[in-house]
Order: structure tokens, then sequence, then C-alpha cells
């Protein structure tokens, strides 16, 4: 039995800890973009979590060979574009998020006349649009140019509470809905990156 070929592009740390994972290889041929034969056409699933810098080659790859890819980065010409092979688009992938969003997208607006805050905190390197949050405050009808961000380390360990071994790798966010004297208030995080990685098995099965 021909095993599926899994391609995972991307050199940064959740591209390392998918393809490390044993759960993903298990039945299945994993390799990295650099190293797979691109001129075979076979129908692979391609997972993309990189910088984009390769995200033309994936498309026309997976355009020709009619493969699946899996969009894990955020703010890429993905979101905007149809194509004529199945594409997932995750802006967040750790399954117990996936299900907060989907709960905020159908009951959302019910919250778009009250007071709204959005914060939201991830590791000091990260450059990129943090679209969990922008996919949050969609939802609640806020505009994104209200999200607070937060990359100051101690910042990040004193007042968030963010364990000092996730500082360099950990997702935050903190909702706040008031209505006068009574609010409330939702926090999620994600430590490490073994709940993407989960999910990421969860959507290639």
């Amino acid at each position: 039995m021909q095993k599926t070929r899994i391609i995972i592009v991307g050199a940064g740390r959740l591209a390392q800890a998918i393809r490390a994972s044993a759960q993903l290889a298990q039945n299945r041929d994993v390799s990295s973009w650099e190293d797979c034969d691109k001129r075979s056409l076979a129908s692979s699933i391609v997972i993309h979590a990189g910088s984009g810098r390769e995200l033309d080659e994936v498309i026309d790859f997976c355009a020709n060979s009619k493969s699946p890819l899996i969009e894990l980065a955020t703010g890429t010409s993905t979101e905007h574009r149809e194509f004529n092979f199945p594409t997932v688009i995750c802006s967040n992938t750790a399954l117990t998020l996936v299900k907060f969003l989907f709960m905020l997208s159908i009951g959302g607006t019910h919250f778009k006349d009250y007071k709204i805050a959005i914060e939201e905190s991830h590791q000091a390197t990260k450059e990129s649009v943090p679209g969990t949050a922008v996919d949050i405050a969609h939802s609640l009808g806020l505009p994104v140019s209200e999200i607070v961000s937060c990359r100051d380390t101690s910042d990040q360990e004193q007042r968030l509470g963010i364990p000092a071994a996730f500082l360099a790798a950990h997702a935050f966010h903190r909702i706040t809905i008031q209505d006068g004297d009574s609010s409330i208030v939702f926090e999620t995080r994600v430590l490490g990156h073994q709940p993407y990685v989960d999910g990421v098995v969860a959507i290639v099965k």
C-alpha cells in the first residue's frame, strides 16, 4: 500500500515541530519542501508553514498535481484567492481554539453593542499578523486596529502569567466584553507547538 506523501514547507519552529511529529509520520511519507522531488506530480498533502517566499512555487506545484494545500501562515495571498485544488486556510490549528473561534463566529454578533477589548501576546520574534486575534476581532465587530499587542517578555511573564519556559513559543488572547458593571472575560493560551501539531495531524487525517 502506497503511503500518503506529506510535504512540509518552512524552516521555522512550527514547521520543524510538524516535521518531527511521530503521529504525522505514521503510515505517511513526510519530507521537507527543500528535499522532495518537485518534478514528480504525484498528489501530495502540502503543509505551508513558511515565510511565504516559496509560496508561488508551492501553488504552482499544487495546481499541477492537484495536491491539497494546508495553509498555516497568516497574512498570505492564499486568503484572497481561489484555486483549482483543495485549500484549507488555518489561522490556528490548536483544536480547542478552533472550536472557540467557531463559537465566536456564530454568536459574536450578540455583543456588537458592548464595549470590547482584545489583547494578544506572542513570542517577541513574531512579526506576522496575529491571525487568531484578527479572527476574534472580526467575529466581535471590533476594528483590527484596536487589538492591543504585547511582545515584552517581562510583561508577558509577570502580568499575563506566561511561564518562562514558553516565552519563546506561546499564544495568549484576552477578550473583555463589558456592559456597565457587567462583564465577561475570555482568556486563551497555547503553550509550545504541540497543540498546533496535534491539530495539523487531525486535519491531515
